[in-house]
Formats: C-alpha cells, structure tokens, sequence
C-alpha cells in the first residue's frame, strides 16, 4: 500500500520527495548527508533544520517529523526510536516521544532562522533594490549568534526564546558596564531585525514557524544622546598638519588620512575604496559599506592630484595596499596608533577625522551638504559627526547698552 500520499511530480527524486526550490527558497527537505557525502537513511534538511522520515504510529502513515531540536543527533534519533517500535508497548512509547517532539519543536531552531534569514534577506534585495544591505543583514545575523554565545544558549534551541535571550544579555551587560549603553542598544536592536516584518513574512513561505509576534515581545534598549564635540583645535591642527606631512611623504599613513579625513571615510569604505572612485571633478563617488548611502565627498585640488599620482596605483585595484584584512588594519591599527601619539584619547581615532571632515563641511558648506558628502543622513551627521568650528565663527556686532 502506497502510504507516501503526495502527487509524483518532475520535481521528484528516487526517493518520493519533491525537492524544487521556488523563489530561491527551499521550501520541502532534501536528504541529509553525512561528512563523506553518503545519504542518511530517512533523514532529511530543510534550511539548516533536520527531519525524519518515520512512520507515525497513530495514523500508520509516512510523515516528516522535525528533529526536537533541530539537530541532525535529533532527527536520527527519531529514526532510531520508531524502528524500535515494533510492539504494542513500543509503539505507545514512541507515540509519547513523538508528542513531546511535537511540542518541543513547536517553534524553528535559531539555527534554522539565521539560515532561513540569510536567504530571505538575498531574495528581499533581489525585489528591493538591494535593500536591505548584505553588511547590515550579515551584522545582524552575526550579532545574534555572539549574544547567544555569550549567554551559553544553545542555537539548536528554540527560537522562540530569542527575545528574552537578548533581553537577559543586555541587562547584564547594562548593570557590569562591560560596554556602552549605546553598543547594547545598537545589538538589541540588530538582533532584533533578524525577526523584522520582511524576514518573518519571506521566512514562513520558505516553511519555517516562527512565533508571529516574537518582534513585539522585544524590550527596547534605549540609548543616551551621544553628541559629538570637537576636539582642542590645537590637537585638531597638529594632526592635521601630520598627516598633510604624511601624504606629502607618499606613506600608508598619509594614504589612509587622505581617506579619511579629506575624503571623509570610515575605516571598512577606505579599506573598500577603489582607485576609480576618484572623478575628474576631484570628487571621490561611492556607496557606503554599511548603509549603501551614496557619498560623494569634494577633494582640494592638491590632494586629488596627490591620490592620481600615488606611486602603485597602475599595480592594484584597492586606493590602500594589501589584503582586506591589511586594509582594516592599516586603518583600524596603524593610523589610529599614530593619532593617538599625536594625543588622540578615542577607541576609534580613525573615526574621528571624518567627523572633523563632516564639522568642517557643515561649517563651510551646512549640514545638507555634509550629510551628502559623508553618506550619511542629515539627523546621524547632525548628532554624532559634526560640531561647528569655533574657529570660524563669525564676527557679530551687538548693540551697546547705554549707560
């Protein structure tokens, strides 16, 4: 007797299972592997979550069984335990098993959510032009993972739990004041987009169960206004005056400075720039790495001419030399060393020389114009890059008070 019950289609392999992938998702299980490649008998995965294919003892039927915990150990498990029920006993015991999968599976592992969110969020930009980008998704997923590491929680275990994970993780790290009010914030808040209206919509059509109002259950993390304030214009200009010495000189330092403060960079959009940026207008043209905003910051003329004759320019694609990881660290590492012999206080000095850029653009030009040359919006540029320079400040003629 066929007791497979489902339509053999095109689709299907040897095996009785469908396995087409629409929209790019997968939304039925392929057969699991084992680290030699061989198939495991009546195991199969479905984006990153594992299943057995076992018959259930209540219906006598072939049916796909979630793994309890969304492991491969889980779903052979399974497998193991309705082989095993050969007899009356056997079989009641395995139909108690098989209940209390059902209910601790109630919810997809977060194992198979970060990989479900991977894919949705590749699909989400192929219909939205790129949005949300592939740094800010990649950030999130990865910012979850670390606070379920942090907290010693399983990912294997139900995702349903996920936002009174992030909540304990914040709190603790709130009341030991190992980090900023302001990074326990930012993280409760990217963990928290892993579970955003997009991704749960695209991640249920590819199969996953998620708790629909998991976003809601969230507790926000509010975070301290951080307004940035200029440095000692003496501290400003020694640096400055290193770093035009430093270019002058055709060093790595002096290339990295020229990124980031004429060119107004961050560390990872300097470590990513590319010698073709550079626009016969003297304007740098790209697209931020972390938010995909368009920056198309003006170069003085000495310095754009400086970068068209960098020595090794013709010998590579990237502005700054080496490897990525180089890249980030002649930036990150050595650049910020050398600021902070100048007398830089800041964990990231390298920052700080585009927020002296976007100060000295919103102070020549406004912070319309400083927000679009940074790449960034006008409310970010306004709180945490730019302070008008004191220096600059005009004369103003106030009435006299009579006597």
């Amino acid at each position: 007797m066929d007791t497979k019950r489902q339509t053999t289609t095109h689709g299907d392999t040897p095996n009785g299972i469908q396995n087409g992938i629409p929209n790019g998702i997968r939304r039925t299980p392929r057969p699991a592997s084992d680290s030699r490649g061989n198939p495991i008998p009546q195991v199969y995965v479905r984006n990153g979550a594992f299943y057995a294919r076992i018959t259930d003892p209540a219906t006598g039927r072939r049916t796909f069984r979630a793994s309890p915990d969304g492991t491969l150990a889980g779903a052979r498990r399974l497998v193991a335990e309705s082989r095993r029920a050969h007899t009356v006993a056997g079989a009641q015991a395995f139909a108690q098993a098989l209940e209390a999968s059902r209910q601790r599976s109630r919810w997809s592992s977060v194992e198979a959510v970060l990989d479900a969110y991977a894919a949705a969020a590749e699909l989400e930009r192929a219909f939205s032009g790129g949005r949300p980008s592939k740094a800010s998704t990649d950030a999130n997923a990865r910012d979850l993972r670390r606070v379920y590491a942090a907290m010693g929680r399983p990912l294997s275990g139900s995702c349903e739990k996920a936002p009174e994970v992030v909540a304990d993780w914040a709190a603790e790290r709130l009341a030991d004041g190992s980090i900023t009010r302001t990074s326990v914030a930012a993280v409760s808040r990217r963990c928290r987009e892993v579970f955003s209206g997009w991704a749960l919509r695209r991640m249920a059509a590819a199969g996953l169960r998620i708790d629909p109002g998991i976003a809601a259950r969230w507790t926000t993390v509010r975070s301290e206004p951080a307004r940035y304030q200029l440095p000692p214009q003496e501290l400003r200009e020694r640096t400055i005056a290193a770093g035009v010495d430093e270019i002058r000189r055709r060093t790595d330092i002096g290339l990295a400075f020229l990124l980031c403060y004429y060119g107004g960079m961050s560390r990872a959009d300097a470590a990513e720039a590319t010698w073709d940026i550079l626009r016969d207008d003297d304007h740098l043209l790209y697209y931020r790495h972390k938010t995909g905003r368009r920056a198309d910051p003006p170069l003085p003329a000495d310095a754009a001419a400086a970068l068209r004759s960098w020595p090794g320019r013709g010998e590579r694609d990237t502005i700054l030399p080496g490897f990525p990881t180089d890249r980030l660290d002649l930036v990150g590492r050595e650049l910020a060393a050398w600021m902070r012999e100048l007398g830089w206080t800041t964990g990231k000095c390298a920052h700080e020389l585009r927020k002296l850029a976007c100060s000295t653009w919103a102070t020549q030009a406004g912070i319309q114009w400083a927000a679009r040359w940074i790449g960034d919006s006008e409310a970010t540029a306004s709180a945490y890059y730019r302070d008008l320079l004191p220096e600059r400040a005009p004369a103003v003629t106030m009435p006299p008070i009579g006597g």
